[in-house]
């Protein structure tokens, strides 16, 4: 493979050749202003006057490099790792007025813009009050230095970034999934393919919605969360996590990262066929190519669901899980009957949650009628056959509900959409199960 490990590489080296790109399938820029910062700081440390000896040099860790030479003439040195650290100094240069910097021209994630600029535009800042900049310069580009692990295999690459990366941004669990599924990819016969995976997999990572602070969180992150919870509940599988993961303490949040990291590490065999249409939230996680359309599947279905079917204000104490529990049964909806099928049954899955929320003083990510709510309904849909079928099952248990539901001002103030949900609709849609404090028997509401 030709593998380099362990050579030393200065910031000019990289900063200054043209031959160093950021490969499209990379993760945007996304440094922080206290990184950028901490990093300019442990260089001015390092500083002393222009002296370019030993004792002055600064290592800033490993950056792994995957070499290709696409037409047997040009050598590429692609940056698996260390883009993070290598774009801030190149930006630490031009604030220091050097300009000489090919690797600025480097075509960026269009995602990266904001924080490249707003990290210039603070670095011009503190560089400017620095004595000597030529000798600062001078001092990044021969004194900054990295050790580097090269290799020509693209799957060598990702499994060194997997073991390697111990500084800058962290990996997280869906970052180590890309890489070890992109790693059991045959390259020779599927590198374009491992690309386009690579930089749609960063895509999906970095959607968000502007609603609750778990639907900022990574969009693969959540729908595997939401499919492990299928998969575990439908198995009967032990459960070491409550209900829907949200913690506050590492130890707990690690557990869930962890799990779910396993649950969907599994090797393949290369012979396998692509599954795509075929796809199942209990499937056996079949390995490279079949996950990610495994992935991007129920991602897909996520943000749909997450976009058209919000019911609660997710600022109030409580409505995030009860929208997540709603968006799992949907997710599990979906993938036996289509999307399509979503409008047909979100009003029954929405006044189950509200009869739940009804019933508690609070709600909380153990709650334990909510985990009996889900549990339920995906019970009902895996004995239904058809759409029609599982709507008639969950009337029939609505209407055999013999406690009539009374929803409180407060509890009526976490409904999101109540241009839709009007007090008449949900009383005249929930067959007079649901009612509302203060209102007469057959009052109408708009």
């Amino acid at each position: 493979m030709g593998n380099k490990i362990s050579n030393v590489l200065s910031a000019g080296d990289i900063l200054s050749c043209e031959s160093y790109k950021i490969p499209d399938y990379q993760r945007p820029y996304v440094w922080s202003e206290d990184l950028a910062l901490g990093l300019l700081a442990s260089i001015k440390r390092s500083f002393k006057g222009g002296n370019t000896d030993k004792s002055n040099e600064n290592l800033l860790g490993h950056i792994i490099l995957h070499k290709e030479t696409p037409d047997d003439k040009t050598i590429v040195n692609n940056i698996v790792d260390g883009q993070q650290r290598i774009t801030t100094l190149a930006l630490i240069l031009k604030a220091l007025g050097d300009n000489d910097v090919p690797f600025l021209d480097n075509k960026l994630n269009i995602l990266s813009h904001k924080a490249l600029k707003r990290n210039s535009d603070l670095l011009k800042i503190e560089c400017a009050d620095i004595q000597n900049k030529v000798e600062f310069v001078r001092h990044i580009k021969t004194n900054v230095k990295f050790t580097f692990i090269e290799t020509e295999s693209l799957d060598e690459a990702f499994l060194y970034f997997d073991t390697h990366n111990t500084t800058g941004r962290a990996l997280s669990e869906t970052d180590l999934l890309k890489n070890h599924h992109l790693m059991f990819m045959d390259e020779t016969k599927s590198k374009q393919l491992m690309l386009h995976y690579a930089k749609k997999w960063n895509e999906y990572s970095l959607y968000s919605v502007n609603t609750s602070w778990f639907l900022r969180e990574n969009l693969i992150f959540r729908a595997l969360r939401s499919a492990l919870y299928i998969r575990r509940t439908k198995t009967n599988a032990f459960n070491p996590y409550r209900t829907f993961g949200y913690y506050s303490a590492d130890e707990e949040w690690y557990r869930l990262n962890y799990s779910i990291f396993h649950e969907f590490k599994n090797r393949f065999d290369e012979k396998i066929k692509i599954y795509k249409n075929n796809i199942s939230l209990t499937d056996d996680i079949l390995g490279g190519a079949s996950f990610f359309e495994y992935v991007f599947k129920y991602c897909d279905i996520l943000k749909y669901i997450e976009s058209n079917f919000i019911y609660f204000n997710e600022n109030l104490t409580g409505c995030s899980y009860l929208n997540h529990a709603c968006h799992v049964v949907l997710l599990c909806v979906a993938d036996k009957f289509g999307i399509e099928a979503l409008d047909e049954i979100s009003d029954l899955v929405f006044f189950n949650a509200l009869i739940v929320l009804c019933k508690q003083e609070r709600i909380n990510g153990d709650n334990s009628l909510l985990s009996i709510l889900i549990k339920r309904f995906l019970q009902l849909i895996d004995t239904s056959s058809a759409l029609e079928t599982l709507k008639v099952k969950i009337e029939k248990e609505l209407k055999a509900n013999v406690d009539k539901i009374s929803v409180s001002s407060e509890k009526r103030n976490k409904i999101k959409d109540t241009g839709k949900y009007t007090d008449h609709y949900i009383k005249n849609r929930s067959f007079g199960i649901i009612n509302f404090e203060g209102k007469e028997n057959g009052s109408k509401q708009e």
